[in-house]
Parts: structure tokens; sequence; C-alpha cells
């Protein structure tokens, strides 16, 4: 989407800023492929609260006790509720998050293939949601109306815990996530907003390189 699109510049003006530092001392970058249950009752009400997800993961070792952490994840789910029953009805909804965490993880373990970790920090938040309600009351009455199409971001907080294990220059491993924030969406033909959690639980297989 177009909007996805503009809330991800900032993003990459960040990993540019970075990408110096990055080179010049260690780290690691892992690719995360998973699934998000996002926490808010509406989702799961529409039956799209269990969206795939995938992002990226990157830890900066400057030589403190801590790494710097700069993840970016992105999931998106739809699913088509049937409500018919007398006549056809039917709500269509559509989810996407695109997530950005900021903040440090500390890694244990350094001497050895395992790396147990620990992070957290602030979360950024993009939610959008596309909903549209469908059906008909007989032959030529039907239609087709939506409900809400509308983004916002929100800040919040984050913490995620899991392990690597290294081989060579490379590492596989599971991130588990929990992320809060909120972002209020104005339905169609309103004036007043409704505030969603666009944060949840997220587990994720990791799959990177160090150096």
């Amino acid at each position: 989407m177009k909007r996805r699109m503009q809330a991800i510049v900032p993003v990459l003006l960040v990993g540019w800023m970075l990408s110096g530092a990055a080179l010049a001392g260690g780290g690691e970058a892992s690719l995360l492929l998973g699934q998000k249950a996002l926490a808010d009752d509406e989702f799961e009400d529409a039956g799209a609260d269990s969206a795939p997800q995938f992002g990226v993961a990157v830890s900066l070792d400057f030589d403190w006790p801590v790494s710097l952490a700069l993840d970016l994840l992105s999931s998106s789910d739809d699913n088509t509720l049937d409500l018919s029953s007398t006549f056809p009805y039917q709500i269509a909804t559509d989810v996407e998050t695109l997530e950005l965490n900021l903040g440090v993880r500390k890694f244990f373990l350094k001497d050895t293939k395992w790396r147990p970790y620990v992070g957290g920090g602030l979360a950024w938040i993009d939610l959008d949601v596309d909903q549209v309600e469908s059906g008909s009351f007989g032959p030529g009455t039907e239609y087709e109306t939506t409900v809400v199409d509308d983004s916002d971001s929100g800040a919040g907080v984050w913490l995620d815990g899991g392990f690597l294990y290294r081989f060579g220059s490379f590492h596989a491993g599971v991130d588990v996530r929990w992320s809060d924030a909120s972002a209020d969406l104005v339905p169609n033909g309103t004036t007043g907003s409704v505030d969603l959690d666009s944060g949840g639980i997220q587990y994720s297989a990791a799959f990177g390189y160090h150096w």
C-alpha cells in the first residue's frame, strides 16, 4: 500500500545512518519468519488475528555490556466471515502492521555456539485496516460497503527473548517477542475514532549471519 511505503522511509533512513557503525564493529543480522498473534479482541472477532510475519533483527556490538537492537517486522492477515442466514452477508477484513523496534539486546554464553538473549526497548507500530461488508436482500439488492479503510501509528514498548546457534559465520534460532502500542482508526461515515491495540505476541524462526 502507498501508506505502507511512506511509513517505511524513516526506517530506511535510520538503517542508512547506522550502516557505517555496523560495518566498523561486530554484530548479527537475522531474517525472521513467523507469526504474529494480534492482541486486540476486534481482530479475533473478525478472524484476522493470526498474521504471518517476516522481518529482520539487527544487533550491533560496540563493546558495550549490551548490543544496540534495530528490528523491523511486517505482518499481514485477511479473512472473510460468512454470516449468512436468510440472506447472504459477509465481512472481509484485511489487517497489516509495520513494526520498528529500537532498544538493546543482551547476549549470554558468548564463548559457546549457543547464544541465548533477551532484549527490549521502544516500539513504533503502523496499523492499516481495510474492512468491507457485503450482502444481499434478494435479486438486484446486492451491496458492498466499506466499514473502515484507515491507518494510524503509535509508540509503545517491546520485549523479546530467544537463542541463536552458531555454525561458522551463520546462525539459526528462535525469537519470541511481545509488543504493545495503540492506533486510532476512524470508521467510514463517523467522526469518532476506535482505539485498537496494534501489538501482540510474535513467534519467529531466525536465520542469519554474524560478523
